[in-house]
């Protein structure tokens, strides 16, 4: 049978004060005396839980609205340039590219 963890406001803290800056579970779990899932599960009855996926991703722009019965977008307008290209060696440039 699991042995019951008995939750302290000092393993809270340090919980806390681990996810902040950023270390994996993998370090909170043993630097707690537990496994990382024990700690994952605190972490989210905590409400301080944040995959390492969700917290690298910068917020996305905002979409403009578009209606649905809308032409499409010329080329090169700026909102489908700007999608086309992130990440790329040529974001931010200009449509076409090589032009200022």
């Amino acid at each position: 049978m699991p042995i019951a963890i008995v939750w302290t406001t000092e393993m809270d803290d340090t919980l806390r004060f681990m996810v902040s800056n950023a270390q994996s579970f993998e370090a909170i779990g043993p630097a707690l005396g537990m496994n990382r899932e024990t700690a994952v599960r605190r972490a989210r009855t905590l409400g301080i839980f944040k995959s390492r996926q969700h917290a690298r991703t910068p917020n996305p722009p905002a979409v403009p609205a578009l209606d649905r019965r809308q032409d499409a977008l010329p080329a090169g307008h700026p909102y489908s340039w700007n999608l086309i290209n992130r990440g790329l060696s040529i974001e931010g440039e200009p449509y076409p590219p090589g032009e200022t």
